[in-house]
């Protein structure tokens, strides 16, 4: 190996590629489809801003013309972070009552057709999400000045703004002049066989921490996984919602995208009762 080459190889280390590529290894493994280095829509600057990763996992029924054909998705937009020397602290309670029960809207961008009700169809997306504990309310990044969090809420609006350009590129769309997830019933029925769920996702790698306070002190443990209750708002991004982001430490990575799709599977097999054969797309 030539010097220069084992130069390039050092720098080529030191930028965020190797562990970009990584991790898209493992998330293909898991059998996602991936796509890489998108471009979305910033509408708070105007500008195309880029987004590491789309995983995306699909599941439908075998008969793409029968009349009880249904096809279930998955989509995640994914931005990689790294931090060598400060931490990642995620400050958590647990949920509250509303957010129980209101809260997975965040996920859910497409839900018209389905026969079942509408509180059933709460009840079956609750069973494959972890969204029954605690939810991150704040956060900063440790021994920083002034305790900063700059890098963290940079990747948590990046990764929710391009959750939404996703949602409107999408070909699934409410009618024209609908925006509530309540009023999604389209006028062609092609359109009431599908149900995408979006999720934003940020994996990090680094050393991450969750924290909370109980009636003496402050409680802080090492952790592989958040999930961050992230109320962003401006005047072109305007939900009633939060979002809820995953933060998923490297490690961790492979075990999370199994699980959802195995939830996505357990989903699939609910919305069509288990009478019809499935296929993984």
């Amino acid at each position: 190996m030539s010097e220069l080459t084992n130069k390039i190889i050092q720098d080529i280390k030191k930028t965020g590629f190797p562990f970009e590529l990584k991790a898209a290894e493992i998330i293909k493994k898991c059998d996602w489809t991936l796509s890489y280095n998108n471009f979305y829509i910033d509408k708070d600057e105007n500008k195309g801003r880029e987004i590491d990763l789309i995983a995306e996992c699909t599941v439908a029924t075998e008969d793409f013309n029968s009349t009880h054909f249904v096809e279930t998705s998955m989509i995640f937009p994914i931005e990689l972070k790294q931090a060598n020397q400060h931490p990642w602290i995620f400050f958590t309670t647990e949920q509250n009552v509303h957010e129980k029960f209101h809260d997975f809207y965040s996920i859910i961008k497409h839900e018209s057709g389905f026969n079942s009700s509408h509180g059933n169809r709460i009840r079956f997306i609750q069973e494959i999400t972890n969204y029954q504990g605690r939810l991150a309310r704040s956060f900063y990044e440790a021994f920083t000045r002034n305790a900063g969090r700059d890098d963290i809420f940079k990747a948590l609006t990046g990764v929710v703004k391009a959750l939404e350009h996703l949602y409107e590129s999408s070909y699934l769309r409410p009618r024209e002049g609908s925006g509530d997830i309540n009023d999604l019933e389209d006028d062609d029925p092609f359109y009431s066989h599908f149900l995408q769920l979006y999720e934003p996702v940020i994996i990090f790698r680094g050393e991450l921490f969750e924290a909370r306070v109980d009636e003496e002190d402050v409680i802080v443990k090492d952790t592989d996984y958040v999930l961050v209750s992230f109320n962003y708002i401006s005047p072109y991004y305007n939900r009633e919602f939060s979002y809820l982001v995953h933060i998923v430490k490297e490690e961790y990575v492979e075990e999370f995208f199994r699980e959802k799709k195995n939830g996505l599977h357990k989903l699939h097999a609910i919305l069509t009762d288990s009478e019809y054969e499935v296929v993984s797309l």
